[in-house]
């Protein structure tokens, strides 16, 4: 089938702009042909899940960090993973686990989780790992055990970003790459 669809921005003043496809009245549109998957190229999204999250790049020290993501079957059943969990490294360089929520606000596949606040500036490295119920079919945002996503814990913007760690995770899915 087909999705036709615009791109309706507003501002903080109230003002609305649409865009379309050459004008404001004709939609984009996207084709979808039965039986083939769409799934995008590149590393996050290989495997059984697709992953898109829009990470924060900077968090000022003593907030709770929130982190969303949108984790969709690559194959064209529509099953969606059981079990989405957060690998993550807070200042202290610890591995730790936390268990997403279902999202409602994020679209089909939404999951969400809120990270508890850092006290002192640094970074925090995480993955997105989405898993089947019996753990046999997972996916990483990243591809790897060793590639992570990382938010700094500032509270001046500025400065580069923060470096990767190089270490696999040790909670990682044993079927996940490396």
């Amino acid at each position: 089938g087909t999705v036709e669809y615009f791109i309706v921005a507003k501002n903080e003043a109230g003002q609305v702009t649409r865009l379309g496809d050459g004008d404001a009245k004709t939609p984009f549109t996207v084709n979808f042909k039965a039986g083939a998957a769409a799934v995008a190229a590149g590393p996050a999204n290989t495997g059984p899940y697709a992953f898109t999250d829009n990470p924060p790049y900077r968090v000022p020290p003593g907030k709770a960090i929130v982190l969303r993501a949108q984790v969709v079957p690559t194959a064209d059943d529509g099953t969606l993973p059981d079990r989405v969990v957060l690998l993550w490294r807070g200042n202290d360089a610890q591995d730790q686990m936390s268990d997403m929520q279902p999202d409602p606000t994020g679209g089909y596949g939404g999951f969400r989780v809120e990270l508890p606040a850092q006290p002192d500036e640094g970074a925090i490295f995480y993955q997105f790992v989405a898993c089947d119920s019996s753990g046999s079919k997972c996916g990483i945002d990243t591809g790897s055990k060793r590639k992570w996503h990382a938010t700094a814990i500032a509270s001046q913007p500025g400065g580069q970003p923060p470096l990767q760690p190089d270490a696999a995770s040790a909670r990682a899915p044993a079927s996940l790459p490396e």
